[in-house]
């Protein structure tokens, strides 16, 4: 309105000596040119803002966003949690979180630390981590597996696997892969000596995405030959994968040893007041070695494993020397010659502490070191 105004003010004609007019004429004009430049200002600001505002709209649309994360899994408060993140680290491409692996694993690690460096309570650290965990297990949980491997040519130098000749189970790594036959690690025994078979000998091939996925595939066995100085089986390549099953949570090879207790469950009482109470048996502490583990359990390789639906109260470390305690039960066992095998452990019960251990070493989201005590 102001413009208008000021472009129908006519401007006094500058005449000579006209004192009066010409410094009315300089003031009106000033004042146009200053009208100009801050109306030019406002607008850029304002065009500039709306435009920033829609830009993010369209890439942060919370009920999108909302509804998205909801079909992954999270629950209310993790979805809110996320979108603090987002504020907080000023995620420009918020989707990310949810489909992007690095994106999420870069932000869940900022979240960590600051988490970790909070003066609050460590019993709501603790809780406050494990619910980032479990933000990046559902994600990952969800994310859509990808199809199996067309042929076992595919497979990858050094690639983790388990090789079962008579329903018994071996774990080995991948040494060669050529274009008729790929090798893997010869198994040994508990003495140390190495476990061959015959010639065409009929095996059965498993592994394991970093998701959870699980593939297997049937071979043959064609001999055995030296590979960089490692004695390996050479197995028949095969066309013929197919997709087993997706674990719950993503398992990461450990090799580490542990110290594994039995448990009694003994009952006292009669009738209706009979109690039941477990007992740990810390007499027959066994040593074992744990071969892989997850969020949810962990394979557990031992020359006098527990049977089938035992309990057990195990102790390890991490790679960060942190003592770790869990209570498990026996829910599979895979037998090995000469007298062993490996048992499959399923957690019963481990505080968040130890849990947040676990997944750190699994995630290696975690940077252990001391705690800073702020000055006072």
């Amino acid at each position: 309105m102001l413009l208008r105004i000021l472009l129908q003010t006519p401007l006094p004609t500058l005449q000579q000596g006209n004192t009066t007019s010409t410094i009315i004429a300089v003031g009106v004009f000033g004042l146009f040119i200053l009208f100009l430049i801050i109306a030019g200002a406002s607008g850029n600001n304002r065009s500039g803002t709306s435009g920033t505002y829609t830009q993010r709209n369209k890439k942060f649309n919370k009920r999108k966003f909302r509804h998205h994360a909801t079909s992954r899994g999270l629950s209310r408060g993790e979805i809110q949690l996320l979108e603090n993140m987002v504020r907080r680290f000023r995620i420009q491409s918020p989707f990310a979180l949810l489909n992007n692996g690095a994106i999420l694993d870069s932000t869940l690690k900022k979240s960590l630390k600051e988490v970790e460096e909070s003066p609050m309570d460590p019993d709501e650290r603790e809780a406050q981590k494990l619910t980032l965990y479990r933000i990046k297990q559902k994600i990952e949980r969800s994310t859509r597996g990808v199809k199996a491997p067309d042929s076992s040519r595919q497979l990858k130098m050094g690639q983790t696997l388990s090789i079962a000749v008579n329903d018994v189970r071996y774990q080995c790594k991948i040494t060669s892969n050529l274009q008729k036959s790929f090798g893997v690690t010869v198994p040994k025994d508990r003495s140390g000596t190495e476990i061959r078979w015959k010639k065409w000998t009929k095996v059965e091939v498993f592994f394991w995405r970093s998701n959870g996925q699980s593939f297997s595939f049937s071979t043959k066995i064609l001999g055995y030959n030296m590979i960089r100085g490692i004695p390996s089986i050479f197995l028949q390549h095969t066309n013929s994968i197919k997709e087993a099953r997706q674990r719950r949570y993503r398992r990461k090879s450990m090799e580490r040893p542990a110290y594994f207790y039995p448990i009694r469950i003994v009952s006292t009482g009669l009738g209706k007041n009979s109690t039941r109470k477990a007992i740990v048996d810390s007499t027959r502490g066994t040593l074992a070695t744990i071969l892989d583990i997850s969020a949810g359990g962990c394979s557990l390789r031992s020359s006098y494993p527990l049977g089938r639906s035992e309990l057990m109260k195990m102790e390890f470390e991490t790679s960060q020397q942190q003592k770790v305690t869990v209570f498990g039960k026996v829910v599979g066992m895979d037998k090995m010659s000469p007298p062993g095998g490996i048992m499959h452990v399923m957690f019963t019960r481990i505080s968040r502490s130890n849990m947040n251990r676990i997944n750190s070493y699994i995630y290696s989201f975690e940077q252990h070191q001391e705690r800073r005590i702020p000055r006072l």
